[in-house]
Order: structure tokens, then sequence, then C-alpha cells
């Protein structure tokens, strides 16, 4: 099974497969839109979504929560599924943390590049 971290390894035996770059979604009006790459810096006071009734750890890990020099994410609003929180980040209402190949679900809400240091691993579970 290939799943993404982060989520709890306990009694797992997992092998990194590779680093999947994380992208950012935001509405097409967005300051950066169009933008080839941002970083934290750029988006350290954007509400980005937290899914509804999910592990604290994996909603920390997509808001980058708390931020690198400490900050507190600011909050965004909830959501249930994927499809409710591209609508919210079509809306205007936040943006919102991906990785590159979910990034082309919806050719309608525009991505850009994040920091390397910035990445997700993508992992096998045996």
């Amino acid at each position: 099974m290939v799943c993404a971290l982060p989520f709890s390894t306990d009694q797992l035996h997992v092998t990194i497969l590779y680093d999947v770059p994380r992208v950012v979604l935001m509405p097409r009006e967005h300051r950066l839109a169009g933008r080839q790459s941002v970083t934290i810096d750029d988006i350290a006071d954007e509400p980005i979504p937290k899914f509804q009734d999910c592990d604290p750890a994996w909603n920390d890990f997509w808001r980058i929560d708390p931020r690198p020099d400490g900050r507190p994410a600011p909050e965004g609003p909830l959501f249930d599924n994927l499809d409710d929180g591209l609508e919210l980040v079509a809306a205007g209402h936040a943006v919102a943390m991906t990785t590159a190949f979910t990034s082309c679900c919806d050719p309608s809400v525009p991505t850009a590049g994040v920091s390397r240091r910035l990445q997700k691993s993508a992992l096998l579970s045996l």
C-alpha cells in the first residue's frame, strides 16, 4: 500500500519511497497566482483550511502549523472532503497545501510550488 505521511506508523514497517513536492492551491485572483513558486513567508498569514474530524498531526502538517518561526498558522475554514476544500479555495476563502501529484485534479485552481524544505514523503507500508 502506498500512503502519504504523516500518520502514526506504530507497529508498521514502512519504507520511504520518495519525496513528493508540496504545492499551494489558490484562487485565480490571488496575489500569488501565476508565480512558479512561493515560500512559507509568502503564505504565512494566509488561512489554510482544516479537515473536520481529522488527526491533529495530519492537519498541522498540511497547514504548516506551527510555522517555522513558531507562530501558529491562521485559522482557516473547516471542510469535510476534498471537493469542499477545493471549493473553499476557488471561492477565495483560503489557500491550501497539497502534493504536486494531486494538484492536477482541478485545472481551475492555480498552483505554485513550495520551497524544497517543505516537502512530504510517500511511503510503502509492508
